[in-house]
C-alpha cells in the first residue's frame, strides 16, 4: 500500500501542455504516452460509447470514497488517486454512465 503505480494516466489531448505534470509524465512513461497518442483517435472518432477516464498517479491503496470526478478537474502533479477509488469510480460509471463519450479526471 501506498506505492505508486505506473504514471501513463494522463489523457493525450492534455499530454503536450507543457505543464509540470506533462512534462513529469512525458519523462518517465513517453513510450506508453506515443501509444496512447496513436489508439486514442480510434477510440474518441468510433460510433461507440466510450468514456477515458484519466486519472493522475495511481497508488495502490484501498478505496476510500474521498475523491472528485469531473471534466474540468485539474490534474496535479502532486495529485494521485488509490487503485481501489479508481475501480469504484469506473465501475459506478459504467453502472450509471454520466460521462458517455468523455474525460473525466478522477483524484483524491
Amino acid at each position: 500500500m501506498g506505492k505508486t503505480a505506473d504514471r501513463a494516466a494522463h489523457g493525450v489531448p492534455e499530454s503536450r501542455d507543457r505543464s509540470l505534470y506533462s512534462l513529469a509524465t512525458w519523462t518517465g512513461v513517453a513510450e506508453k504516452l506515443k501509444d496512447k497518442e496513436s489508439m486514442e483517435p480510434l477510440i474518441t472518432g468510433s460510433d461507440l460509447d466510450w468514456t477515458s477516464v484519466r486519472p493522475p498517479a495511481p497508488k495502490y491503496a484501498k478505496a476510500t470514497g474521498r475523491y472528485g470526478v469531473g471534466e474540468q478537474l485539474p490534474i496535479k502533479l502532486r495529485h494521485s488517486i488509490g487503485l481501489g477509488d479508481l475501480a469504484t469510480s469506473i465501475v459506478g460509471e459504467a453502472e450509471d454512465p454520466r460521462f458517455v463519450q468523455g474525460c473525466p479526471r478522477i483524484h483524491r
